[in-house]
């Protein structure tokens, strides 16, 4: 599914064409193409000293790119397509112009992001699904950082991508944006990888300082090249793309309009105990999204350690029990699944053996229903990116180093092929919904709407938990420990338990009020952790049902599966919400 975005008017943009009007205030040298220079392959594996760690594992190519908007029509479409060529496995993203914070889920890529309230700066990271696979949490700091906590072997890695302010900010906004980097390094633990990487709008030009900086710089350093040369001493911290020597054509991370000026002001760092891990870094001046940014690539050797996660149940073609032919086979079903379960052997006690009948009712339901039921197809992709739009930005691409004038003139075209294509899908999808209000199928209707509005599920709002002082949790442990303190607190009673009498008189529990209860259940509801669904129930025949009466002459299971609900306080772990058996 593509997620789309509603379209910020015309002063929110930051396109190329915007890009050329812009005033020039980043400075820079000429520029002259130094393709005589070493192969872009070849490089100086830096030297360290031998006490540092060394990480076996695989290549991991991390990158960094100010994109200058994710927020204009095909702009998401066309950073995939490039992350994709590039093989990039994570990729931090400066200026995305996407408003909150929250995280989208696809089928390849994975992206979390954080903004403020109106679209500007803003920071996100992409990333291949198996390395979100691996995430353990990430922080939308603000909307010029955000940070992720990746679980590695042996040690956990530690992402941050920035947006550095401009020349044309004050220092005292400098001074803040240093100050949020260096309180999210309070949630590095001892020996972790750390990246910090970003458009930081400083140079450290050509000048070699050993052990933060390499001799493959650009330019002169500037001031605010001081305060993040100040900033790498302090922490520790080595510029991975001053450390290999390339063309200059792979050192500049950004040009200005015409082309005349270029300068590196885009870095990626990467803590100095962890230098040799580094094997390659440079930019790549022919990737293209519309940007006057390279993305700056680096090649560095992790272990990364896959975090096991709970299989979903499959999603089954419930309503179909409605029906009689699948309802007649389900109930054979549960009858044989059940009569091969009985044969099994009880266990002793009282407890125990109304357990263990509940468990053979259980399995008897659900192994029937996915014995009889059709799978839940996904519903075909219909994206409005079309192939001509995804033609013409191979075109651009290919002319972006040559012909700056066809260069935006293909950018405009692709920006409007883009507006009408999404104007098109979104009519289409109306109809739609117009179809379903008339058909009453408003269940399908409203997620239409949510699909189109951008509400959908794959958009998910940040789940990290937070202790009582605000601090971010990464370490399961920590949040385990954390949710049942929270837990424990919240239904603490001081009262004094009441005295309750214990009899065995009353009615027994009727049949007829069984089925009353079953028909009651309300349909298409989530299960509870046993995953047996009121459709489940509601499709019993007599003799299911009986069976469903005689589990209750005793007691029903009493067990709850706790999800966290997200908590727009910091301070708050979220609001945990019981599910339970029907």
């Amino acid at each position: 599914m593509i997620v789309s975005r509603q379209s910020s008017s015309t002063k929110d943009k930051a396109g190329p064409s915007a890009a050329m009007s812009q005033k020039n205030n980043r400075g820079g040298t000429p520029f002259l193409d130094s393709r005589t220079a070493s192969n872009d392959d070849a490089g100086l594996n830096p030297a360290a000293d031998d006490g540092r760690l060394r990480i076996r594992g695989r290549m991991l190519k991390v990158g960094t790119w100010n994109v200058r908007t994710l927020n204009k029509p095909g702009q998401f479409e066309n950073l995939k397509k490039e992350a994709s060529a590039l093989q990039i496995d994570i990729l931090g993203l400066a200026e995305t112009r996407w408003k909150d914070e929250g995280r989208i889920s696809e089928e390849e890529y994975d992206i979390i992001y954080s903004g403020g309230e109106k679209h500007s700066y803003g920071v996100g990271i992409l990333m291949r699904r198996h390395i979100a696979v691996s995430m353990l949490g990430f922080w939308p700091i603000s909307e010029r950082l955000i940070m992720m906590k990746i679980s590695g072997a042996p040690v956990n890695v530690n992402i941050m991508q920035v947006y550095a302010p401009t020349s044309d900010h004050s220092y005292e906004e400098l001074e803040s944006f240093y100050a949020s980097i260096n309180e999210a390094m309070r949630y590095v633990q001892s020996g972790e990888v750390v990246i910090v990487m970003g458009d930081w709008n400083a140079k450290l030009g050509e000048e070699y300082e050993y052990p933060i900086t390499g001799r493959y710089g650009i330019g002169e350093r500037n001031e605010r090249g001081e305060e993040l040369a100040h900033f790498c001493r302090t922490n520790n911290f080595v510029v991975a793309n001053t450390l290999f020597q390339h063309p200059k054509r792979r050192l500049y991370t950004w040009k200005s309009p015409g082309g005349n000026y270029r300068n590196q002001i885009d870095y990626i760092l990467v803590n100095a105990r962890f230098r040799n891990c580094i094997k390659q870094a440079k930019t790549y001046p022919g990737a293209d999204i519309g940007s006057d940014h390279n993305p700056v690539v680096m090649k560095i050797k992790v272990k990364l350690k896959k975090l096991k996660k709970q299989k979903p149940f499959e999603h089954l073609e419930l309503n179909k029990l409605k029906e009689k032919q699948y309802q007649e086979n389900y109930n054979i079903q549960v009858q044989n699944m059940y009569n091969k379960l009985a044969l099994q052997e009880s266990p002793q006690g009282e407890e125990e053996e109304i357990e263990h009948q509940w468990n053979i009712m259980r399995e008897s339901l659900t192994k029937a229903a996915q014995a009889v039921l059709p799978r839940k197809k996904k519903e075909a992709k219909q994206p409005w990116m079309t192939n001509d739009i995804l033609q013409k930005m191979s075109e651009r691409k290919k002319v972006k180093n040559i012909d700056p004038h066809k260069y935006y003139k293909l950018d405009k075209e692709i920006e409007v092929a883009c507006l009408q294509a999404r104007e098109c899908y979104w009519d289409e999808m109306c109809s739609r919904i117009e179809v379903l209000e008339v058909s009453h199928r408003y269940r399908e209707m409203y997620n239409k709407v949510k699909e189109i509005t951008g509400e959908s599920p794959k958009k998910t709002r940040l789940t990290n938990i937070r202790d009582k002082d605000g601090r971010m949790l990464f370490d399961e442990t920590e949040i385990k420990q954390r949710w049942e303190e929270y837990i424990t607190q919240l239904y603490n009673d001081i009262r004094e338990e009441p005295t309750i009498c214990l009899t065995e008189e009353g009615e027994d529990i009727l049949v007829s009020e069984v089925e009353k209860a079953i028909r009651d259940l309300k349909a298409e509801k989530a299960a509870g952790p046993d995953q047996v669904y009121t459709e489940m129930l509601k499709a019993l025949d007599e003799h299911g049902v009986s069976q469903v009466h005689e589990l209750c002459m005793h007691r029903c299971c009493s067990f709850s599966v706790w999800l966290p609900i997200p908590e727009p306080s910091p301070k708050s772990p979220g609001e945990p919400l019981a599910f339970g058996p029907h």
